[in-house]
C-alpha cells in the first residue's frame, strides 16, 4: 500500500510496550493523533500508522483507547450515555487528555463522573506535579494525591 493513502486503522504503543489497534476515524479527535497521522507531514507516525507515547502507561492508553471508540460511537447522538472512568485514573487521563488535546472533553467526563476535585487546581501542570499536588479536603486536611 501506497504510504500516502491511509490505512483505516492505527496503533498507538504505550511507553509499557501495549499496542492497540484503533480506528483511524475515531482516534482523529485528538489534533495531536490527528498532525502526526497527517500525510503531508512525512512524520514517521504518517508513514508507519503507528504512534507511540512514552509517558503513558498500557492502562491509561487503554481507557484513552475506549474514549476513541466512545466519542465515534456517540458523536452524531443526541442521548449520550456516561462514560465509565476508575476514580484512580482520573489525574493521569486528564494529563493524557491535555497532552492529546482532549482535555476539554476529558475534564468534562472526569468531573461528571468523580465530581471529586476542582479541576482548576490541576490545570496547567503535569502528571508528575499532579500526583504530588496537596489538595484540601473538604475536611480541611492536606492530601498528597
Amino acid at each position: 500500500m501506497d504510504w500516502k493513502t491511509p490505512s483505516k486503522y492505527i496503533t498507538l504503543v504505550s511507553g509499557d510496550g501495549f499496542e492497540f489497534v484503533v480506528l483511524r476515524d475515531a482516534a482523529l479527535v485528538s489534533p495531536i493523533i490527528k498532525g502526526m497521522l497527517d500525510v503531508r507531514s512525512q512524520f514517521a507516525e504518517a508513514k508507519e500508522a503507528r504512534c507511540v507515547f512514552q509517558e503513558m502507561s498500557a492502562m491509561v492508553l487503554d481507557k484513552v483507547v475506549e474514549y476513541f471508540h466512545y466519542w465515534y460511537r456517540y458523536r452524531n447522538s443526541e442521548d449520550v450515555p456516561d462514560m465509565e472512568i476508575p476514580v484512580e485514573l482520573c489525574l493521569e487521563l486528564l494529563a493524557a487528555a491535555d497532552y492529546l488535546g482532549l482535555d476539554q472533553y476529558a475534564a468534562q467526563q472526569c468531573i461528571a463522573t468523580t465530581d471529586c476535585f476542582d479541576t482548576n487546581l490541576i490545570q496547567g501542570k503535569y502528571g508528575h506535579e499532579v500526583r504530588s499536588y496537596e489538595i484540601d479536603s473538604d475536611m480541611g486536611m492536606k492530601s498528597t494525591l
